[in-house]
């Protein structure tokens, strides 16, 4: 992707997609009704929620220094430990 100065308003960025994407994105845009730039505004706020929230991960990992982060006494309150429930030792589901 590259950036271009733009206007006083703003950057354009741009990028190369495959026709099959390209075709793909273009009916997308006509089922939300929206056009090319709100599109990749909402996907660059999705990209950058996304940093944000790893950046955060990654803080509390440092902080903890690698050990697991403790529960809240809220926390454990809502699951019943003795039944192995706990929210720290779930996994995800696939």
């Amino acid at each position: 992707m590259t950036a271009a100065p733009a206007s006083n308003t703003g950057t354009v960025w741009q990028t190369r997609l495959s026709r099959q994407a390209a075709a793909a994105y273009e009916h997308d845009l006509e089922t939300l009704g929206i056009d090319r730039s709100e599109a990749l505004r909402r996907g660059l706020r999705l990209l950058h929620r996304e940093a944000l929230e790893t950046r955060m991960a990654r803080d509390v990992e440092d902080f903890y220094s690698g050990e697991r982060a403790p529960l809240s006494d809220v926390t454990a309150a809502l699951y019943d430990e003795a039944a192995g429930a706990r929210p720290d030792q779930l996994s995800s589901p696939s």
